[in-house]
């Protein structure tokens, strides 16, 4: 097991969340940000959220796609500036954090001239999409997918917890004591839940 030190103040109940948070940073560095990028990110859960401040630390504009409106309230509170991309250019990089195959296939398409498509998640069921090689071709795009954080994206996520660069306050939705987790269960599966702490 390695272990990651973190500062005397920090949040016990943040740093609980440093491995989503690593997930989501080595997802961040495939899609090779750059200042000033267009930035979509699909789906709000706590994945896309963590994906909206990892972009903005990177100097993007973050466009949101999100259908629950709490979620896109999130999203906001996250820093997405949830503006429409009217210059029809395309994003520069697009992460699909939503297991829905009709949803990776938009992401691919609203990515733009040297932009990268970022499958964050698995896709249950795996149905293939259609992919224009002439698209891919002609604006040189770079569709990747993301897996298994390594052990810098853990000391970064570690890093940007403890040094509170990144704040998931607004992502802990319960915390449950150990003798109640069958609650914690329950909690867990509703679309309006983030992350549920058990205490024990």
């Amino acid at each position: 097991a390695d272990v990651y030190k973190v500062a005397d103040d920090a949040d016990l109940e943040h740093v609980a969340l440093t491995e989503p948070l690593a997930c989501c940073v080595h997802s961040i560095e495939n899609g090779q940000i750059e200042l000033g990028n267009d930035v979509v990110v699909i789906g709000i859960g706590i994945m896309g959220a963590l994906h909206i401040q990892l972009a903005k630390l990177k100097g993007a504009r973050v466009i949101a796609c999100e259908l629950d409106e709490k979620r896109l309230e999130v999203a906001k509170k996250m820093g997405a500036d949830v503006l429409v991309n009217s210059e029809g250019r395309g994003a520069d990089a697009v992460f699909c954090t939503v297991p829905v195959a009709a949803l990776a296939d938009q992401a691919v398409q609203m990515t733009g001239k040297l932009g990268r498509t970022v499958f964050y998640t698995s896709f249950h069921p795996d149905k293939p999409i259609e992919i224009s090689p002439n698209k891919v071709h002609s604006s040189e795009q770079i569709i990747t997918g993301t897996v298994n954080p390594q052990k810098k994206d853990f000391l970064a996520a570690s890093r940007l917890l403890s040094s509170k660069i990144v704040d998931v306050s607004d992502l802990i939705s319960d915390r449950v004591p150990l003798a109640e987790i069958d609650r914690a269960f329950e909690e867990a599966i509703l679309p309006d839940t983030y992350r549920i702490l058990v205490q024990p």
